[in-house]
């Protein structure tokens, strides 16, 4: 029996979930660290290609592969923070974000309320609409 890892589920992620280029607000914090009490951003602070199933971007800090990260995605421009934890799967391998020599990062969301997972699809949705599917 073989293991399952960051790479496939990033595939799997991508067979389940439509991608989508987006301007989020994105604020990232250690497991523990109180992200629920950081305000949303009120602006889009990073270019995305997002899903349902996750978020790649570039990023001037350094992230660790199999990392997990409290998350919160602000989006507009309504506006909505989307709060909950993504593991890190890849790094530096998302060149549809690649942004000179910042880093780029491919998470998996771990942990979403139902809520928050609703709309961060229907939000996909939307975009899907007037954009442009993301396939890479």
């Amino acid at each position: 029996m073989s293991e399952f890892s960051d790479t496939d589920a990033v595939r799997a992620e991508r067979r389940l979930h439509r991608r989508v280029q987006d301007a989020v607000g994105l604020t990232l914090r250690a497991l523990g660290e109180s992200v629920a009490a950081s305000p949303a951003a009120t602006a889009p602070t990073h270019k995305v290609s997002l899903s349902g199933g996750g978020v790649a971007f570039s990023d001037s800090r350094l992230l660790e592969p199999g990392e997990t990260l409290e998350i919160v995605l602000t989006l507009f421009p309504a506006g909505r923070a989307i709060v909950g934890e993504a593991r890190v799967v890849l790094a530096n391998e998302a060149p549809e974000v690649a942004d000179g020599d910042r880093p780029t990062y491919r998470l998996l969301f771990t942990r979403l309320d139902d809520a928050d997972r609703s709309a961060l699809l229907a939000h996909v949705e939307e975009l899907s609409r007037t954009r442009p599917i993301d396939d890479a």
